[in-house]
């Protein structure tokens, strides 16, 4: 796995609409895309945005009684078959992307 950022440097927004805090699928300055790492009972896995989201606001509304929780984050430099290990989504990477030819 990656080296990881601190689960203290989260990269998130508060959505206008709801008011509840949101992670970001790209990191600033620079708009590099990222990953999250959950830590659950059978260890840590790369999640998607979308998923991390998701375990934030499950946390959040459970008050720390949940088996999964977000502990850090990094940029996918790099690695284009980075996939999410709760959907399956492909996590797009800065610099290798596929070309469409």
């Amino acid at each position: 796995m990656p080296c990881v950022k601190s689960h203290d440097d989260l990269p998130f927004h508060i959505h206008p609409e709801t008011g509840k805090r949101e992670l970001d699928a790209y990191a600033w300055p620079g708009g590099y895309p990222v990953f999250y790492v959950e830590k659950g009972f059978s260890g840590e896995s790369v999640v998607c945005r979308k998923c991390a989201n998701h375990t934030v606001n499950e946390t959040e509304t459970a008050a720390e009684n949940t088996s999964h929780r977000i502990v850090g984050w990094d940029i996918n430099y790099e690695d284009p078959d980075l996939y999410c290990s709760a959907c399956g989504d492909r996590i797009e990477s800065a610099y290798a992307e596929w070309e469409d030819n």
